[in-house]
């Protein structure tokens, strides 16, 4: 048994390298399937319009945004809540009334 392995110890080598590459490469693009996804699921709906979760990322980080402009005392008047759903909300609100400047 031991003169097999010594003999085709490169071989075994070279399979198990490889089979250790392609278990990363796939792990990876797993996780990536996974995240595309979740970003096309519907969270919600709102006046029939679909809300997904890349909306929701996209509205969190206009929030974040924000509140690096904006003082600490504003926000906390605003009652803005930290996930970005409210954020959401209220640009959703806002661009069904034509209050949304810009092209």
């Amino acid at each position: 048994m031991i003169k097999i392995l010594q003999k085709y110890k490169m071989y075994i080598l070279v399979v198990g390298g490889v089979l250790i590459m392609i278990s990363f490469l796939l792990g990876d693009a797993l996780r990536q399937i996974n995240t595309f996804a979740n970003d096309t699921q519907t969270m919600y709906n709102v006046d029939g319009s679909k809300v997904s979760h890349s909306d929701l990322n996209t509205a969190s980080i206009h929030l974040e945004g924000i509140k690096r402009v904006i003082n600490k005392d504003l926000m906390k008047s605003l009652k803005m809540d930290d996930d970005g759903t409210q954020w959401q909300l209220v640009t959703a609100a806002a661009e069904k009334a034509g209050l949304v400047g810009g092209p």
